[in-house]
């Protein structure tokens, strides 16, 4: 499961961002991470590693909150930018069966909200 070295690079991101933010160790409450749909990671084995590899760290007792945008496409005879179907491409607007993804990939960290 590459779902734990994902949370595990997750974690230490958030503490290494908060730290030397306060004087005090700040209280991470959550971490807000967007996954692209065509990252081959389920959201029920990361929740399940972020809470078992944040034990014992800042971030132990965070929420992580997971956002998963749709893949999208973009017809090359046309243009025309739309979600795209895994395994197919196929534009609605002139039929066209080519074109490029343009988004589903993602992979970062959007938010971490704390408290002192």
């Amino acid at each position: 499961m590459h779902e734990f070295n994902v949370c595990q690079s997750i974690i230490n991101t958030v503490i290494e961002q908060v730290a030397g933010k306060s004087q005090n160790r700040p209280n991470i409450l959550k971490t807000t991470v967007v996954i692209g749909a065509l990252r081959p990671l389920v959201s029920e084995y990361l929740t399940f590693a972020y809470t078992y590899l944040a034990k014992g760290t800042a971030a132990e007792g965070s929420e992580l909150i997971l956002k998963r945008p749709q893949a999208r496409g973009k017809c090359s005879r046309c243009g025309l930018l739309s979600e795209r179907v895994e395994g197919s491409f196929r534009c609605v607007r002139c039929g066209g069966e080519k074109g490029e993804i343009i988004g589903g990939r993602e992979l970062y960290i959007e938010c971490i909200e704390v408290s002192n």
